[in-house]
């Protein structure tokens, strides 16, 4: 796909480009007993998503729509950890062409648990860099009200992976402010994908149909699930406080291979509030 082509190319230049930080502590946050920070994270922002979905045919699909996140950040000198929780829809449409236009709506929802560590690596009075594992796992339902028998299509993936973060500190009137660039991407994923333009019809019952649909599980290593996920942040301290706001920009484009095959893209702005406790 052109996307993912130029997704590419985007991402080598930020890594050359945005110096950023993995969250260094400052002087007058709130620290847990065990000398931890800790920030519960909520947010929400908009998405474009573009996709093909062999299960419903061969077009593409896209259309923007609503996103919003939860999220747990525990870090200190050496360790960061996050759980990060999103929800997103989209009612997607087929580009202006030759063939009568089409919607589908599609949900989706996912799960990262990253877990990091700092390294020595360029330097240190400047940069912070960590790196470490990923547990993800993702869940897409769509709905495509024109095909009758088959335009109902579930997918999921859960991964094992790598992540990692480079990030540098910023003022703002005196006040630390952060620009970071986080990267990850499953090495060992589970899968599962409904067969090519779906069998399921008004014959089969449901249970058959949630039978094939974990019948179509497989195991298989990053080129069965291939997932690249970027994100930019620049965290902004509020005055008087230790919360911080955060705005974020993500690209996230995944493939899985199975039944049948997926490929999407997505971009999305978000706002998220950080609050220290």
């Amino acid at each position: 796909m052109n996307v993912f082509r130029k997704g590419i190319a985007a991402v080598t230049l930020l890594l050359y480009a945005l110096p950023a930080f993995s969250q260094i502590l400052g002087d007058n946050e709130e620290t847990s007993k065990f000398g931890y920070s800790r920030y519960f994270v909520f947010g929400a922002g908009a998405t474009y998503r573009s996709f093909i979905d062999q299960s419903l045919s061969s077009r593409k699909y896209e259309k923007a729509g609503p996103t919003a996140a939860i999220a747990n950040i525990r870090l200190n000198e050496n360790k960061y950890t996050e759980l990060w929780i999103q929800g997103s829809y989209v009612n997607a449409e087929t580009p202006n062409g030759p063939f009568a236009p089409a919607r589908v709506k599609m949900y989706n929802g996912l799960i990262d648990y990253r877990h990091l560590y700092k390294i020595d690596f360029l330097n240190e009075m400047i940069y912070d860099v960590r790196v470490g594992g990923l547990l993800s796992a993702q869940y897409a339902h769509k709905n495509a009200p024109h095909l009758e028998y088959s335009g109902k299509v579930d997918d999921y993936a859960m991964s094992i992976g790598l992540s990692g973060k480079i990030a540098r500190e910023i003022m703002f009137d005196d006040l630390p402010g952060y620009i970071m660039l986080d990267v990850s991407m499953p090495l060992l994923s589970s899968s599962s994908r409904p067969p090519y333009l779906n069998k399921v019809t008004a014959l089969e019952t449901e249970k058959n149909s949630d039978n094939g649909f974990f019948a179509n599980n497989s195991i298989g290593l990053f080129g069965k699930f291939l997932r690249l996920n970027t994100r930019i942040h620049f965290l902004y301290p509020l005055k008087r406080t230790t919360n911080k706001l955060r705005f974020t920009y993500q690209w996230d484009y995944f493939k899985i291979k199975g039944a049948s095959a997926v490929y999407s893209a997505e971009h999305t702005l978000m706002l998220t509030f950080m609050f220290n406790y």
